[in-house]
């Protein structure tokens, strides 16, 4: 996978390279360019046809991790006004991740894939509208600055309809992202992470535990509970349960923004990767029962 590829490259090069002149600038604007792309990846059209079956998959894919972050929160950080974020790193989904574990199995097509991707885009459009509103800022001017990478996320949601008519455009976005965009932002993620300073195994495993148990139950559950059988539920549950890229980038995001510390950055970053890790496998084995 090319996101632990770069973050491992940002690791053997460290910490110190980050303060190098223009770096913060190249960083920010890859990081717009990154969720600008994503933004334009949701198809709003393709949402509004699966959108009543997608919102109740999205009930267990969201609100229950969402409740869970936010009731285990206080064992997870000191900081108060770090549950909603933490409650929001556990909700999010990596869609990006989903698609290709989708098309991978020769099942994004399908009936299920539709689903899968129409409640994977409904998270990752609650998560980010709740984290929108939740940044702090003191006047109008802050405020702009601070919500500037997110607001190019709904601006490439909000021209989506228009993008998806050019194919050949659409495509070349997607290159410019793969190959540009995301390799600079992530090897950068990896260089601000200190393993031997901001590093709890604890917390780690804490947090990695409860992402899996909130969402895989979550999901699983809702999805019986639709009437789904239980393969197409089980499918739903671990594919869904990648966070990939979108909880890297999320993370990064709340740490500039000085939301969150750097253990725990370093916790989510870590549990965005394992939980990714284990999305293929266990789709690959839906397959073959």
């Amino acid at each position: 996978m090319l996101l632990i590829i770069y973050i491992a490259i940002g690791l053997i090069i460290g910490p110190s390279s980050l303060n190098l002149p223009g770096n913060e600038l190249l960083f920010g604007l890859c990081a717009q360019g990154f969720l600008l792309v994503a933004g334009l990846e949701l198809s709003l059209k393709h949402l509004k046809t699966h959108l009543p079956a997608a919102a109740k998959i999205a009930l267990g894919a969201f609100a229950v991790p969402f409740l869970v972050g936010l009731l285990a929160a206080p064992f997870i950080s000191e900081n108060t006004s770090s549950a909603v974020i933490i409650a929001l790193a556990l909700s999010i989904s990596a869609l990006p991740v989903i698609v290709q574990i989708l098309k991978d199995l020769k099942i994004y097509d399908t009936k299920v894939g539709h689903l899968i991707v129409s409640a994977a885009t409904i998270c990752d459009i609650l998560a980010w509208a709740i984290f929108l509103c939740v940044i702090p800022a003191e006047n109008r001017h802050t405020w702009i600055k601070s919500h500037w990478p997110i607001l190019f996320f709904f601006v490439g949601i909000g021209i989506s309809g228009w993008v998806h008519r050019f194919p050949n455009l659409l495509a070349g976005l997607l290159k410019v992202s793969q190959w540009l965009f995301a390799p600079v932002f992530f090897i950068s993620v990896g260089m601000k992470i200190h393993f031997q300073e901001n590093f709890s195994w604890e917390q780690f495993l804490f947090v990695l535990a409860l992402a899996i148990f909130s969402k895989v139950v979550g999901v699983y559950g809702v999805a019986r509970w639709a009437k789904h059988t239980k393969s197409d539920s089980f499918l739903m549950a671990v594919v869904l349960n990648a966070r990939g890229a979108m909880e890297v980038l999320y993370a990064s995001l709340a740490l500039s923004l000085g939301m969150i510390n750097e253990t725990l950055f370093t916790s989510l970053v870590l549990m965005a990767v394992v939980s990714s890790i284990m999305a293929a496998p266990a789709a690959r084995h839906w397959r073959s029962v």
